[in-house]
């Protein structure tokens, strides 16, 4: 690892790093252990990596997320590995990989900061938890730093490579090429080429499997949807509501990604801004939430291990002091910050109603992790008002429903009210206690 002026860390330094990545994947693994269901989108990923594993690319594409983590997944699955255990380990792993070039960034742009930043990066609370909860950020922070670091030492293929690829986690992985573009378009030009052929493929690939070439069908999902109300694209409100979210995503490591500004400011952290600057305004024009700016860790927690580094008046315990508090306040935020343990009603009511359905039977209803581990195909990412959920219970091949008594949308009693049809479904007692502590409603067609 080398640093901007040819410093690099020594042998002690990367024993360090390498504990330090050992310690992030077993801590990852830890709160995965004691997180009982994946998160709602997570139950996507995992219905999509099953269908690649069965060869099912098509039915795979026909989810508007984008493929390259559920393909992942798909490799141990393909090979008679849990899904569940497979996306935690590679959750824990891809996480822990991601200290390697966030530690790179941090110490090319100021020596002494690697370290700093890996450890930041090691326990950073809500982007550590994403593992259990199979979502994509590990993933796409991994990439997402190895293009910002090719593009900090003019790689500049690399960068356009690293792009490209971060676009099949997510979508706004193209975006990573936009600050080398702003501070030196003649020289980083050619990694655009590398990033069109990224997205170019993907479409290709979605259009042989009969889905019409739309590399970002994300783009127009959204666009349908009807359950964002007046937050989806409310500049105003949601510039409003971006350091909030920005401090629940980063805690203190937000705070000390700005003591990078201070004088004297590294060399190359205008390209770490400016990705994050990116990422705000695309986060402003949908909605805010803080998961939102986790995909931009590769850029935040590198700026906090220079901020940490550059603090060089207080001395070398200071420093410690302060990144002891700012990382273990990160583990005791997620440690208590998991999910919920009663959700793991929702696992076993759904695996009890796989176990009482008949061929051509269905289950629906808006718990979509008991649809999936029902059997079902997951629910689109998208909230449901009563009479849609109401017009999906009425379809013939429908035998169960299952509802959330404490939907924030409030629409359970309407549901309820609305299927005449339906009956409450007598379950074994310590299901029926599980599911009333967990508030979920299971009817059954009379």
């Amino acid at each position: 690892m080398t640093g901007r002026r040819g410093e690099t860390l020594d042998a002690r330094q990367h024993r360090m790093l390498l504990w330090l990545m050992c310690g992030a994947a077993s801590w990852r693994w830890l709160l995965s252990a004691r997180t009982p269901v994946p998160s709602e989108d997570g139950v996507n990923y995992l219905w999509m990596a099953e269908q690649f594993a069965d060869l099912q690319v098509s039915a795979a594409l026909s989810e508007p997320f984008s493929p390259l983590w559920p393909l992942l997944l798909s490799v141990p699955m393909a090979f008679g590995v849990d899904p569940l255990v497979a996306a935690k380990v590679l959750g824990s792993v891809v996480g822990a990989l991601a200290l390697w070039p966030i530690a790179a960034i941090a110490e090319r742009l100021r020596p002494g900061a690697g370290l700093p930043a890996a450890a930041l990066a090691a326990t950073s609370s809500l982007l550590s938890r994403t593992a259990a909860e199979v979502y994509t950020e590990p993933l796409f922070v991994l990439v997402a730093a190895v293009a910002l670091y090719c593009g900090l030492t003019n790689r500049v293929r690399l960068l356009g490579l690293a792009a490209a690829t971060a676009f099949w986690v997510r979508p706004e992985g193209v975006l990573l090429v936009v600050p080398f573009l702003l501070l030196g378009w003649r020289k980083n030009w050619p990694a655009v080429l590398w990033v069109v052929a990224g997205v170019a493929l993907l479409g290709l690939v979605r259009m042989l499997c009969g889905h019409g070439f739309d590399p970002v069908p994300k783009l127009a999902f959204h666009e349908a949807r009807a359950d964002l109300g007046d937050e989806r694209g409310a500049l105003f409100g949601n510039l409003l509501a971006v350091p909030a979210a920005y401090m629940e995503a980063f805690l203190a490591a937000g705070l000390l990604a700005f003591l990078a500004l201070l004088p004297p400011r590294p060399r190359g952290s205008g390209a770490l801004w400016w990705t994050l600057l990116c990422g705000v305004a695309v986060i402003v024009s949908f909605v805010v939430r803080r998961r939102f700016f986790l995909g931009w860790s590769a850029a935040v927690l590198p700026l906090a291990g220079v901020g940490v580094a550059g603090l060089g008046r207080i001395g070398p315990r200071g420093r410690e002091l302060i990144l002891g508090v700012a990382c273990s306040f990160d583990l005791w935020t997620a440690w208590h910050g998991t999910i919920d343990e009663n959700r793991i009603a929702e696992r076993y009511i759904g695996r009890q109603l796989a176990a009482d359905l008949v061929p051509g039977e269905v289950v629906t209803g808006d718990l979509t992790r008991v649809l999936y581990f029902a059997g079902m195909r997951p629910l689109p990412a998208r909230h449901f008002d009563a009479g849609q959920l109401i017009e999906m219970a009425s379809a013939p091949d429908v035998r169960y429903v299952v509802l959330s008594s404490r939907s924030k949308r409030g629409v359970h009693d309407e549901v309820v009210a609305g299927l005449p049809q339906f009956t409450r479904y007598a379950m074994p007692r310590q299901l029926e206690d599980l599911a009333e502590e967990r508030g979920v409603t299971v009817l059954v067609r009379r």
